[in-house]
Order: structure tokens, then sequence, then C-alpha cells
């Protein structure tokens, strides 16, 4: 069972100039059930809670460590090291359940940086975080620092994949980190993946990970290597894959596990690397990419019965995309 959201409320930080929107569209267009809205979330107030429905934040790239030059006691600056105003976003808004998309804690995932500046953050939200691993986190001995700060939350030790239900939703946490812990066709994560999918079929289902399989970013990319768990999703009927890795927030069209629109089957993916630790900028822009915001925020999804909601909830400015879909 998910807990229940608290009702505290933490005192607001002084503002954090989050960078401009790089761009926006709607998703209208995606499938006859879509409905996309540009109303501006506001921050300042708790969502909007819609009944039957989980009330879910995700975001990743998060914490920078003590010893970075940004980290100013925590608080950050203007452009980096914003993990303490993102961390206040969330409390302010009173989630069901957070999912940490990976790269939680900068350079190399050590607990030592984890106890020192993440537990000061978002970890204050440690009772409901759902975490995945990233690439920084396995720098560190294969992920030594993570898996003992997280402990149980963060799946079995050296492996990093599990799932949970969060209200009607089955949510599978993926370790995308496939140089380590492999991914390709009958490595023992994508045999696990198929048996999920098998075992514990949803009406609605959703995935999330560190490395995107798309991205319009400049700095990463897509992610190829992450190919066999988006085609093992794709098949086992997912309908949302979210990522990070790239600093900054898009949303794609449903794709099929060749990348290709479907409307009908297709998942609809998110990269949310904008968790606070730097913000990246755009490179080429995918055909299939809907919606692109360059700012500090967070996901905020609604998980409902047979649909999911999604608004993407900066710090401070305008958010930009918004919108519904019916699962498969």
């Amino acid at each position: 069972m998910i807990p229940a959201p608290g009702r505290g409320r933490v005192a607001l930080l002084a503002a954090m100039a989050a960078a401009a929107v790089a761009g926006c569209g709607g998703g209208g267009g995606d499938a006859p059930a879509d409905q996309a809205s540009a109303a501006q979330p506001s921050p300042e107030q708790p969502a909007q809670r819609v009944r039957g429905a989980a009330l879910v934040a995700a975001a990743g790239d998060i914490a920078c460590a003590p010893s970075d030059p940004n980290f100013n006691a925590g608080a950050g600056t203007a452009a980096a090291c914003a993990q303490r105003a993102t961390s206040n976003l969330v409390l302010r808004r009173g989630y069901d359940a957070v999912l940490a998309l990976g790269d939680l804690q900068y350079p190399f995932g050590s607990e030592a940086d984890f106890r020192a500046s993440y537990q000061g953050s978002w970890g204050r939200l440690l009772e409901i975080t759902h975490p995945v691993p990233g690439n920084h986190e396995f720098a560190d001995e294969a992920g030594a620092g993570y898996f003992d700060y997280f402990g149980p939350r963060a799946g079995a030790r050296g492996r990093g994949w599990y799932a949970l239900d969060i209200g009607s939703w089955r949510v599978i946490a993926l370790n995308s980190n496939c140089d380590v812990v492999r991914c390709g066709h009958g490595s023992p994560q994508t045999t696990w993946l198929r048996r999920e999918l098998r075992r514990h079929p949803r009406p609605c289902v959703l995935a999330f990970m560190h490395h995107p399989r798309f991205s319009s970013g400049r700095r990463h990319g897509p992610s190829p290597m992450v190919r066999p768990l988006w085609r093992a999703l794709f098949r086992g009927g997912a309908d949302v894959v979210l990522s990070a890795h790239e600093h900054l927030y898009e949303r794609f069209a449903p794709l099929d596990s060749a990348g290709k629109v479907d409307r009908r089957r297709g998942m609809t993916e998110f990269v949310v690397g904008t968790g606070g630790k730097s913000l990246y900028r755009f490179g080429r822009v995918r055909p299939q990419s809907r919606a692109r915001v360059r700012a500090f925020g967070v996901l905020e999804l609604r998980l409902g019965r047979g649909r999911f909601g999604w608004r993407f909830v900066p710090v401070r400015g305008p958010g930009g995309d918004s919108g519904q879909r019916s699962c498969h």
C-alpha cells in the first residue's frame, strides 16, 4: 500500500530562477482519447486530487555533492544544485509516491554524499520513494552507496529491478545500466521483466528507468542499449515509460518497439532529468517529440483506473505541458 501524503507544509525557500522554456507542443493528435491543456500548475498549492487516482511525482538527476562549487550549503544557485527547491515542491504538493529516476546523487553515488546532500532534500521523502539507479550510482563499486542508502527499497542488491502496485497500476522499476547488469535477450533482467508482465497483467502499466530509449537532448540523446527492455515492455502492453539522464523535460507521442507512432498500443515516454543537478540543452528535435521544457521541476502523474494524466510542474515559471490519455 502507498502511504497517504503528509499534511505538513515546509517553509518556502528563496525563489530559484529556472531556465526558460525550450519548447512545448500539445499532444492532442496522438490518439483519439488524448486531451491536452495549456493550463499552468501552481507550485505554491497542494496538487489537485482526483477521486480514485494515485498522485505521483517523478524526476531524476537530482543532488549535487557538498564539494560542488554550486552546492551553497544545500541551497544551490539559480543554475545548479536545485535539489532542495525541487524537493520542497514535492513536499508542498502532497504526493502519494515518488519515483526517483536515477543519478540521484552526484558525482559517484557514495553513501557519504547521499547522507550529506540527498538526505537533506529528497531524502525527506524517503518513506514514499521508489528509486532506480543511474550511471552515477553505478560508478561507486556497482552501486554500493545506492544500495546501502535505500536498502530494500532499491530491490535486490546488485540488480535494482523490482515491481510494485500503486493504486490500480502495476509499476516496474528497471536498471538501465546495461553495461553492468546486462539487458539483452535472455539476460536475467529481461527474462524477469517478461515473466513479470505475464504474471501480473494490469489494465495500466508504468515502467521507469534512468536511460531514455528516445531523446532530443544534445548531451546524450537516445540510448539504444535499452532497446531489449523497451521491446519487452511494448510486447507486454506497458502504457508509460519514465526516464531521465538528459537534464531536461521531454514527452513523446505513443511509440511502438521501433520508435514509430502507434496510436493504439504505443507507450508514452517522458524524460524528466529536471530534479536539480543542472540543465542541459536540446539538440535536433526528434519528429515524435511532443513537448519540451528546460526548467527544474517534477512530472506529476495521476494514475487512475483506465487512464492517466500528466503535468510538468516547474519550481518557478510556466510549465507548459499537461494532458491525459487512456490506457490500452
